[in-house]
């Protein structure tokens, strides 16, 4: 394998590709930042007879295409078999964090048949433990609406996982819409579809209640518990107060037994 400058008319898009999809802004923006600062890491690139197969790097390829350059750096490889490929593909975009969650399960799941490999030893492979592995390929059995967020980022994969135990599509809609415009957490998210598990395990009648989702610019009153008195405040209303150590594990202890606490004695 060597480095070497390769015509771009001569290479070819790779056969599978692990993009979905490649929006002309982020090209684009590539190929300022190619303009500005020169490419960084050369494209990877398959012998193919008189031509060549990009392995890696085919949004680089577009970049340079955009500012009408000839040439591009590549590191050229022989004819490589099939799992050898996908594995220095999705290598190379691992390390360069470019492809999103469902990207990459596409990826594993065509190395997993490609090698009949475990889990494991994609895992050994891709150095990744077995549970991201594991995780990225059970994304391919959730909804495809699901999925759809999670590749543009508008839904994190482990909001996503949580909303695909949800078997009901007009009430997981109506989840997904508040995670997604909400700003929902994990621990909501997840929140919501026990409720949804927990209505049904009971045998209740009818579909399951929706939770009550936030109002837009609805306010929102944040409290803390006093350290002494144990009632919540208005967390504007409350102060810092510099204790020594030992005081601190005092306060701490009333804490943990409130009822040996001293009383309040505003109440």
């Amino acid at each position: 394998m060597n480095v070497r400058d390769v015509l771009l008319h001569l290479i070819d898009p790779p056969a599978a590709d692990d993009r979905l999809d490649r929006p002309e802004a982020k090209i684009l923006r590539l190929a300022n930042d190619i303009a500005r600062n020169g490419l960084i890491n050369p494209v990877a690139v398959e012998e193919k007879g008189e031509r060549f197969e990009c392995v890696a790097g085919w949004t680089r390829c577009l970049a340079f295409a955009r500012l009408s350059r000839l040439t591009i750096p590549a590191r050229v490889y022989p004819p490589l078999p099939p799992d050898i490929r996908s594995a220095l593909r999705l290598s190379e975009n691992l390390q360069r964090d470019d492809l999103t969650p469902i990207e990459e399960a596409h990826r594993l799941h065509t190395m997993k048949r490609e090698r009949t490999a475990t889990v494991e030893q994609l895992a050994d492979i891709v150095h990744r433990s077995v549970a991201w592995i594991q995780q990225r390929l059970s994304l391919l059995n959730i909804p495809e609406d699901l999925q759809a967020l999670v590749h543009t980022r508008d839904l994190p994969l482990g909001s996503a996982l949580a909303l695909a135990r949800c078997t009901d599509p007009a009430h997981r809609a109506h989840l997904t819409h508040y995670a997604v415009n909400g700003g929902a957490t994990l621990v909501t998210v997840r929140a919501w579809v026990a409720e949804w598990e927990a209505h049904y395990a009971q045998g209740l009648a009818g579909p399951a209640p929706l939770p009550v989702m936030p109002i837009a610019n609805q306010p929102i009153t944040v409290t803390i518990p006093c350290a002494r008195c144990h009632a919540a405040h208005e967390y504007r209303s409350t102060c810092v107060v510099r204790v020594c150590q030992p005081c601190g594990r005092e306060i701490a202890n009333e804490q943990a037994h409130p009822t040996d606490a001293p009383r309040d004695e505003h109440a």
